[in-house]
């Protein structure tokens, strides 16, 4: 993730319009001035990243330790090292997306876009993670540990958060829409007009009037295969939803698509998968040792 926000560094200036405005020009901006600089923005932006590095280091060292001697010392130290995660990971995403999205409009802000935000990422990771499992049972591992069972579970947290974002975006929108003011209306006026009005709609529908309802069958969630389709289509959704958030912001004239638009997807897709199949064979791919696994392994819904 550190490696992928440079771009983002090096084109801060092309991104963040209020890093080039100085102070004094404008009123709305100099009120936010505290949070909204650049020297505090790079400090944000070291100890989020930082701690998203050191809370997924810690974990995975402390659950490769647990499978080499099953010490439950180190179980209870992955609780405590997720108990202390938890609010910082929820603070570290919230304040990001105030940072690294919401800013790309200085004018506008909401209370809410931390939470949209975490329930988008929360439902695409989901999906990713049936992907991921299911390319790697047709490759010969897995199997045995990854159940039907597990999937209905996976599926159901894709459902879960498929009616959690429904319910936070419609939330945002019907709190703007409701007290109709402008520095607020302004986010989804330009991505209810021209050309963006048309990605706006596909995005509602196919994020949750089509997700939804298939995901409610249970004769979905308990097929693999199945559930893979609707998760590759939710990824698909995601990557619309942070695309209708940023673009407008550079474009707001209307939809103007670009291979670079393709091609840095490609590449984040890319550096992700190189980074996990380097370290995909370093250690067991489920927790050998876990005093859980046998419940696991037994699960039944």
């Amino acid at each position: 993730l550190a490696l992928l926000f440079v771009p983002i560094l090096l084109l801060r200036h092309h991104l963040y319009a209020w890093m080039d405005i100085p102070p004094g020009v404008e009123e709305a901006l100099d009120t936010k001035r505290a949070y909204l600089n650049w020297g505090f923005f790079f400090i944000r932006a070291v100890v989020f990243l930082g701690f998203f590095l050191l809370a997924a280091l810690t974990l995975r060292r402390l659950s490769v330790r647990q499978d080499s001697d099953g010490n439950p010392m180190f179980t209870i130290g992955m609780r405590k090292v997720s108990f202390i995660s938890l609010p910082m990971f929820a603070l570290c995403l919230t304040f990001g997306a105030f940072d690294w999205l919401m800013s790309l409009n200085y004018r506008w802000f909401s209370t809410m876009f931390g939470v949209y935000i975490f329930a988008g990422a929360a439902g695409a990771s989901m999906s990713l993670l049936v992907l991921v499992i299911t390319a790697l049972r047709q490759a010969g591992y897995l199997k045995g540990v990854v159940t039907v069972e597990h999937y209905h579970i996976m599926g159901k947290w894709m459902l879960a958060f498929c009616v959690f974002w429904a319910y936070i975006g419609f939330g945002q929108y019907m709190l703007i829409w409701y007290a109709n003011i402008p520095e607020e209306t302004q986010f989804f006026i330009t991505r209810n007009t021209q050309s963006w009005w048309a990605l706006s709609m596909l995005l509602v529908v196919g994020r949750f009037f089509i997700a939804f309802p298939i995901l409610l069958m249970r004769s979905i969630k308990t097929h693999p295969h199945q559930l893979c389709i609707v998760a590759g289509w939710i990824l698909l959704m995601q990557m619309l939803d942070i695309y209708i958030i940023v673009l407008p912001s550079l474009h707001g004239t209307g939809f103007h698509p670009s291979i670079w638009d393709l091609l840095s997807v490609i590449a984040i897709g890319a550096t992700l998968g190189f980074v996990y199949l380097r370290l995909l064979p370093r250690t067991s791919l489920f927790p050998v040792r876990d005093p859980r696994l046998i419940e696991s392994l037994q699960t039944v819904n």
